[in-house]
């Protein structure tokens, strides 16, 4: 039993170090965040025939590797009193599943947001290998050329402004 519960904590301890969930969760609930670069490619629509239950998900090509993030369809809780909703979020590498966890969906006044956190208890199935590393590479290269677009859109919004203000002799 202890080295049943070391293996399950030790998953989940290598998940946690190298920020599976939160790079998860923001791919999924940021989507519109993030373009293409010229090492990373990114698509915000999943269909690939081993997904039929998905329901919300991204591609993320680099080098030679396809990750896919995606979720499937999130159900009510049979609980009572409970309004939450839980799903399995899916880690596909090279087209082979390699984590399966449980997710919930949040809501709030200004939507939903899933919550791809890692715990021990919601791991159902992990296949630890570089697909760890190379989803932390597409995510700063995506986060990276975000900030750079970001950076840029508000340079011309304040060139635009600047080009409108005239401070005569002050």
């Amino acid at each position: 039993m202890g080295d049943d519960q070391d293996k399950i904590s030790r998953a989940a301890e290598i998940l946690k170090k190298n920020r599976v969930g939160d790079i998860a969760g923001k791919l999924l609930n940021e989507s519109f965040r993030y373009a293409s670069t010229p090492s990373v490619s990114f698509d915000r629509h999943v269909k690939k025939e081993y997904l039929e239950d998905s329901t919300n998900g991204i591609v993320s090509k680099h080098q030679s590797h396809e990750l896919i993030v995606a979720t499937t369809k999130f159900r009510g809780s049979a609980a009572p009193d409970d309004d939450s909703y839980y799903a399995d979020g899916l880690i596909y590498f090279d087209g082979v599943l390699v984590l399966k966890v449980g997710v919930s969906m949040e809501f709030d006044e200004y939507g939903s947001t899933i919550d791809f956190s890692v715990y021990p208890f919601s791991i159902k199935s992990m296949k630890a290998g570089e697909w760890l590393g190379m989803l932390t590479t597409c995510f700063e290269v995506l986060e990276a050329d975000e900030k750079r677009r970001d950076e840029a859109r508000k340079a011309g919004r304040d060139r635009q402004q600047a080009s409108d203000i005239d401070l005569g002799d002050y």
